[in-house]
């Protein structure tokens, strides 16, 4: 053999186990994300989406859903009709017979599809099932805990107010809420932990929990009329933190000092709401939600590698609401608040690229933790 062959001969060997070592020989995988909405926290979801599909090597693809069903059903359908549609479809669950369709055409195509942020209404559970139980091509479902976000958000209001008047309880305490839309199973639970607090707390007199679809100029109107009807309000809990920017404006406005006479909290962490949060107007949010699909995309380029979630974590997979408030909210501020998501690893939360046979961690600890280890 000449010394040429040779040399070939060790090339050949050396790259053969640097292709079965490396992870950056993962299998191609092409996901779609049909995002809802323009509101700030689906922007939130998808910068998030874009940083992890960077890292784990995922061709990501968002589609901006129209505003209204017909246009959103439209361009879900245009997607599995193509000639080479997506490996996989990220989607939230869309309510009637428009959803069981989108699961039976993902399932002629042949594309796996997770769902994420919203449940299943009960309603619609006895047709669609859990997932790869009726629809095989629906492999998970990465939903919030939103009922008990809706109950802690009015505790810790609550305890806001009882600290304010010196820790003691039984004396009348006047809330109101804004929430959401009717169909939205994110409100109806987060509705369902708010009247859960309320009946379990005798002290709290409950004026009004009204609708305001998840607008914040609808929550502005809505506040100023609490505000006008109910002078001697304590709270206003909201189901998210642009109808609590709304409620803020109104309070303001009607010259009460937010956070001193009446406390709001919202949900999403958003920037926004850090800021208010700093200004000691706004008591609290809940969120870290919007990083379940930046999540999703970890568990599927898991799964498309070898390694099923569903081993670990089960195909239902319920995320937690954390809170942030003035105790926290300076170091956590300096963490989350520029959305520079390019600092995580998103590798390390994989088992496939890290090897980790440990569980999958999505706290919040760990993403901090991955935050401030990056200069």
């Amino acid at each position: 053999m000449t010394k040429i062959s040779k040399c070939l001969g060790y090339l050949l060997v050396f790259l053969l186990i640097w292709i079965h070592h490396s992870n950056s020989f993962a299998k191609a995988l092409r996901v779609t994300f049909i995002n809802p909405g323009d509101h700030v926290f689906w922007m939130d979801v998808t910068t998030f989406m874009k940083a992890a599909a960077e890292d784990l090597d995922i061709d990501l693809s968002v589609i901006y859903a129209g505003k209204n069903r017909l246009q959103n059903k439209n361009r879900i359908e245009k997607v599995l009709q193509e000639d080479h549609p997506p490996d996989y479809l990220i989607y939230i669950f869309y309510t009637g017979n428009y959803a069981v369709d989108l699961l039976n055409k993902c399932e002629e195509r042949g594309v796996k599809s997770m769902i994420i942020n919203t449940d299943v209404p009960k309603q619609v559970a006895s047709i669609v099932g859990e997932p790869r139980d009726m629809f095989p091509s629906w492999i998970g479902h990465i939903v919030p805990d939103d009922i008990s976000a809706g109950y802690n958000l009015l505790h810790r209001l609550v305890t806001e107010v009882r600290n304010r008047r010196g820790g003691t309880e039984g004396e009348p305490i006047e809330v109101a809420g804004i929430t959401g839309s009717h169909d939205s199973t994110a409100a109806v639970y987060r509705n369902k932990g708010f009247a859960d607090y309320v009946a379990k707390n005798q002290d709290i007199v409950l004026r009004q929990n009204i609708f305001a679809y998840w607008d914040e100029n609808r929550a502005y109107t809505v506040a100023k009329g609490l505000l006008r009807r109910y002078p001697n309000l304590d709270i206003i809990w909201a189901a998210n933190d642009g109808m609590a920017m709304g409620a803020l404006r109104a309070i303001e406005e009607s010259r009460k000092a937010a956070g001193l006479d009446v406390f709001v909290g919202g949900m999403d962490w958003t920037k926004e709401a850090m800021d208010k949060i700093m200004d000691r107007r706004l008591t609290t949010s809940f969120g870290g939600h919007f990083m379940d699909g930046g999540w999703a995309l970890v568990l599927l380029r898991d799964y498309h590698s070898g390694i099923d979630f569903k081993d670990s974590m089960g195909v239902r997979i319920q995320s937690t609401l954390s809170y942030i408030d003035t105790k926290n909210v300076e170091n956590l501020r300096l963490s989350l608040a520029d959305r520079k998501w390019d600092r995580i690893n998103f590798k390390r939360f994989s088992k496939y690229y890290s090897g980790e046979e440990s569980p999958y961690d999505f706290s919040l600890e760990r993403v901090v933790q991955e935050l401030n280890s990056q200069p």
